[in-house]
């Protein structure tokens, strides 16, 4: 067998044998073998941001005569479009070739996972700040990772959005919305490549709200009809600073600029309605809408899911009812994480959705109320129990005191 070697393009030398290139950006490829024979070969291989390099090291040797080569024309005659919508398409995860895993597994790669696409919000908030160039690779790189966690298993990412904190939901609620909006496409049936462009429209969708004063975005009190206004210009900035990232396709813009509009003509910033309206930013407004309502934000306190679902199946004019009730199919009437109130009065945490029923989740029993206390942690596939759910519930409806790590050690002790 060739020994065919890849090689990241910094190690890349005069006299190797090229076989193959590949850009995470440009999508150029080269197919055609040769070696490099000169500097400036390597110089536009950087210019067109080619990460990596294939280099077949038993024919290296035994070319080094050949001049110029064919992998030099080949690269040569390459020329990017930056006109035209690029993405890191053999970076993609493909559904059909990922295994399935565990959730007890997932989870671990999970937080660590959203943990890093925290520290890139942060990131991209702060080039938007200070008007710099945002990447689009690094979100490239960040969805496809989550595409591969939500193909793996979508209930781990979906059990680290139910784990919210207040005082980071700026940032918190993009990543909600990446992952939801990726699970829900996912669903759908969506093929690969457009599962990505929609989750970087979610990921970036308030980015804009970088420029709105902080004083009204953590304002405590109810805001006025004046910094209402005010907060719904972050659309429009964020459209603005999305479309000036080089290779950002049109959906994932779509995304950012259609996420407040309205199937009435009532939403911001363009009174776009119906037809005018894409089915991404019907799903973006739908995915948006359920993760602010369910989050306790600084002016308003969380609501269950299923109070956020009903909510938008009671305004049809508002939000496309056929993608709500899909929406509902997709997540569960009770979604992995939530709480829920047992008839028996035991409380139980949602750890598997049930597709077939619904209304009868797998649960993990954790806690008495009749005895104010934590019982051993038992899972409970409510098909086959006598256990029922009487209601949703917040942990801080019965003063529970919860927190990410508990939560956390919960599925794990009944998940391996």
């Amino acid at each position: 067998m060739p020994d065919i070697r890849k090689l990241p393009l910094e190690e890349l030398q005069i006299g190797m044998f090229v076989t193959e290139i590949e850009s995470q950006k440009t999508g150029v490829k080269l197919k055609a073998g040769g070696r490099v024979s000169r500097q400036e070969l390597i110089d536009k291989m950087k210019a067109q941001k080619v990460a990596y390099v294939y280099v077949d090291f038993d024919l290296q040797e035994k070319n080094d005569t050949e001049s110029p080569t064919e992998a030099e024309k080949e690269v040569e005659s390459k020329q990017v479009n930056n006109d035209a919508p690029q993405t890191a398409t053999s970076k993609i995860p493909k559904k059909a070739d990922t295994k399935p895993t565990s959730l007890a597994k997932e989870l671990d790669n999970a937080e660590s996972l959203f943990s890093e696409a925290k520290v890139l919000q942060e990131k991209i908030f702060d080039s938007a700040i200070n008007e710099e160039a945002i990447e689009l690779e690094a979100v490239e790189d960040t969805t496809n990772e989550i595409m591969g966690s939500i193909f793996r298993n979508q209930d781990a990412l979906m059990f680290m959005t139910r784990m919210k904190d207040r005082d980071s939901y700026l940032f918190e609620h993009a990543i909600n919305t990446c992952i939801l909006m990726t699970t829900f496409a996912s669903y759908l049936e969506y093929d690969e490549r457009l599962i990505q462009e929609m989750a970087i429209g979610a990921f970036l969708l308030d980015i804009g709200k970088t420029l709105i004063p902080k004083t009204v975005l953590n304002k405590e009190e109810k805001l006025t009809d004046k910094e209402i206004q005010l907060v719904r210009k972050h659309v429009e900035y964020s459209t603005k600073i999305v479309e000036n990232i080089e290779g950002v396709s049109p959906v994932s813009l779509d995304v950012v600029s259609s996420h407040h509009e309205r199937l009435d003509g009532s939403g911001y910033p363009n009174g776009l309605a119906e037809d005018d309206i894409s089915t991404w930013g019907r799903m973006a407004a739908i995915i948006d809408t359920y993760d602010a309502m369910t989050t306790s934000r600084r002016y308003a306190g969380a609501k269950e899911s299923i109070q956020a679902f009903r909510t938008m199946l009671d305004a049809p004019h508002l939000y496309d009812n056929e993608l709500v009730q899909q929406f509902i199919k997709c997540i569960g009437v009770y979604p992995v994480g939530s709480l829920v109130k047992l008839k028996s009065g035991k409380i139980g945490m949602v750890y598997r959705y049930n597709e077939s029923n619904p209304l009868k989740p797998t649960i993990i029993i954790f806690y008495s109320l009749s005895q104010r206390t934590h019982t051993s942690p038992k899972k409970v596939d409510l098909t086959n129990s006598n256990e029922e759910i009487e209601m949703s519930i917040k942990a801080e409806d019965i003063n529970l005191g919860m927190n990410r790590g508990l939560l956390e050690s919960l599925f794990m002790q009944v998940g391996r």
